[in-house]
């Protein structure tokens, strides 16, 4: 087993330009043998450094405890420094609305690049085996996943920056079970391991002995198909960058105002600005003739959409519809469907220096509006009108006008974006509401959320500009006569950007 597991590491050049390494250790017997295994390795390379690493998930009660537990016991009796962290991984899933086995894998892969960057490690090692990747291969079939998918996990990958390495892709389960058996080595079992109620663990403990009983060393072969997946996909890599280089236009002039405002993307928003543009102009496209689609998903994978995002992509290429605006799944860019071309908006980190500034008009055909009405952050370009309206029939139900009873403002009124905990009264109810729910219920993707303009007076939300007054704000009509109010409406000029 060590002579092959050696072998493994020269034939992949694993650790080439890595000497400090991070072993990500669960107590399981995967990580223990890679844990024994790199102790023998080391012995033999003494330039070699090690740590070890544990993550404790806190979602199987005691049995987490008792991983901490001997992890932390293997560690002392093998002398390895050893890092170890605690996660609330429930409350991370609810918070991020994904699933925990999603959030246990951001949190655990986050920990690692952590500790990378801070102390300086080379790379992660993880206990990926053979039987690990021919799950995920089958996990990425059944899932209708392209070459990338099912050439399984890399000997050497990386993400973000940081290098993750898997020295016992060569071995089968039963392998490593055995050279634990062999060594004497203690580990500790999860239970949620025997579980169907997850795909992996299906195809783990009902599909993979079925296909052994059926073609013994099956695994085997479908290792070698994974790389020949493996070549296929550097191929297709080459001839994608050299079919970018003719197809991609890089755009060095940012969009104009009125094109980020009609892409819902507000100039003057405090987080994000418009960073780098690419033009794929349709007659490009049209030259890599039956490979567009090929080289379509591979450019919108580059740019972190998903296979969902990247379907609707597709059959908007195939109708022609043009004006449509697809958010990737990242939140870090834009694609934009032109009459000519498709083109890619990247969204930045930016501070308030950087970001354009822009000036206050408030046109109005009716009044001048005074200095004291309105104050701080420049909002929507708005028509403003104050009337004394008779009836209920006689206001403006349009949610892109807002009629305030002049009465209850707080002069002067500010303009403002979206902030965590805000929340109001919307027209027609009774109690009041999370704006970050009322958005939810509208479908407002994140960069439509932080581009809506909300109009306040004092501390109360009066109007979310182009979807809701607050009840409290609205013309009340209980008694008789005419009642003065404050109309203001976002402008046709803005409306038609």
């Amino acid at each position: 087993m060590y002579k092959d597991f050696a072998a493994y590491i020269e034939k992949e050049r694993l650790f080439a330009g890595c000497k400090r390494l991070l072993l990500a250790v669960s107590g399981g017997v995967d990580s223990v043998v890679l844990t024994h295994l790199m102790g023998r390795y080391r012995r033999l390379h003494p330039d070699v450094e090690t740590a070890w690493v544990h993550c404790n998930f806190h979602l199987r009660g005691e049995e987490s405890e008792r991983d901490e537990a001997f992890v932390r016991g293997w560690a002392g009796l093998s002398g390895s420094r050893l890092y170890v962290k605690s996660f609330d991984t429930e409350r991370y899933a609810k918070a991020h609305k994904i699933s925990i086995e999603m959030a246990a894998r951001d949190l655990r892969y986050a920990y690692f690049a952590e500790l990378m960057e801070a102390d300086g490690w080379d790379a992660c090692l993880l206990a990926h085996h053979a039987d690990d990747n021919a799950e995920t291969f089958f996990i990425n079939l059944f899932r209708g996943s392209g070459v990338k998918g099912l050439r399984g996990m890399l000997p050497r990958s990386m993400s973000k920056g940081h290098v993750y390495l898997r020295p016992l892709l060569f071995a089968r389960r039963a392998e490593i079970m055995a050279y634990a058996q062999e060594q004497s080595l203690a580990f500790v079992e999860d239970s949620t391991n025997r579980e169907q109620v997850y795909l992996r663990n299906r195809i783990r403990l009902s599909l993979l002995p079925f296909i052994d009983s059926v073609q013994p060393g099956a695994v085997r072969k479908i290792t070698q198909s994974m790389e020949t997946f493996r070549a296929v996909d550097a191929l297709v890599d080459d001839w994608f960058a050299v079919q970018k280089q003719k197809v991609v236009v890089p755009v060095m002039s940012f969009l104009p105002m009125k094109a980020l405002v009609k892409m819902g993307l507000n100039p003057v928003l405090q987080t994000l600005h418009v960073g780098k543009q690419e033009l794929l102009p349709l007659d490009h496209l049209a030259t890599l003739g039956p490979h567009k689609a090929l080289f379509g998903e591979l450019y919108l994978r580059e740019k972190s959409f998903n296979r969902s995002q990247i379907a609707q992509i597709l059959q908007n290429e195939q109708n022609g519809i043009s004006g449509r605006i697809f958010e990737n799944s990242d939140n870090s860019g834009v694609l934009v469907r032109e009459p000519q071309a498709w083109r890619w908006v990247a969204l930045e980190e930016a501070s308030a220096e950087d970001l354009p500034q822009v000036t206050r008009e408030c046109r109005c055909p009716f009044v001048s509006i005074p200095d004291e009405w309105l104050k701080g952050e420049p909002g929507p370009e708005c028509v403003w009108e104050i009337k004394c309206i008779g009836s209920k029939n006689e206001l403006n139900t349009d949610p892109k006008t807002a009629c305030l009873a002049y009465a209850k403002l707080q002069f002067p009124l500010h303009w403002r974006h979206w902030q965590s905990g805000d929340r109001f009264k919307p027209l027609g109810m009774k109690g009041f509401k999370k704006l970050s729910d009322f958005f939810s219920d509208l479908k407002l993707s994140r960069v439509q959320k932080e581009s809506v303009w909300l109009l306040c007076s004092g501390e109360d939300i009066v109007w979310v500009a182009g979807y809701r007054i607050d009840d409290r704000y609205k013309v009340d009509f209980s008694g008789e006569g005419e009642r003065k109010a404050l109309v203001i409406g976002l402008s046709e000029e803005f409306l038609s950007f």
